[in-house]
């Protein structure tokens, strides 16, 4: 498996954050099952350049240095599947948007978009909370701009109050 610090900062990733944190047992089997994808994934019959992490026991992060091959909709696509796959064979959420997490000393905490305001309200999250910006592309700001406090995240327009016209 090749790490992601020899992959170039301008390759692509897709995050997908889980549920619920994962066991031990299940990341060695979800890295067992991504290992044999990752070398064997392909754009118009071309090997990509492509590698994975499971990063706190919650997120999957796949990545492609398209320096070498594009990766197409069509092997974007498969990826989805593996992840399709590993959604029913693990009974967890992977493609769920409405899941997010933040960061509580050195563990990462999944929780759903609708709880935001009772966490902002009982002062669980705040304004200077390390969120997981998940929407990130590339390798370059999967190091810079994942993690950031809440109020520099997308998540800051939820804090807005609300006001109709």
């Amino acid at each position: 498996m090749i790490v992601f610090d020899s992959f170039n900062p301008s390759s692509r990733v897709w995050i997908y954050q889980c549920n619920r944190i994962l066991t031990l047992a299940e990341v060695a089997e979800i890295n067992n099952k991504a290992i044999v994808f990752t070398n064997q994934w392909t754009a118009h019959q071309q090997l990509l350049k492509a590698t994975f992490e499971i990063r706190y026991n919650l997120f999957l992060i796949f990545c492609v240095d398209e320096q070498s091959a594009l990766a197409s909709g069509c092997s974007i696509d498969k990826s989805l599947h593996l992840v399709q796959q590993l959604e029913k064979d693990f009974d967890i959420r992977l493609l769920d948007r409405m899941m997010a997490a933040y960061r509580d000393g050195d563990v990462a905490v999944p929780f759903n978009l609708r709880d935001f305001q009772s966490l902002y309200t009982k002062s669980v999250l705040t304004e200077e909370t390390i969120v997981y910006n998940n929407l990130v592309t590339s390798i370059a700001e999967l190091n810079t701009k994942w993690m950031t406090p809440l109020k520099h995240s997308w998540m800051a327009q939820l804090l807005a109050p609300v006001t109709s016209k």
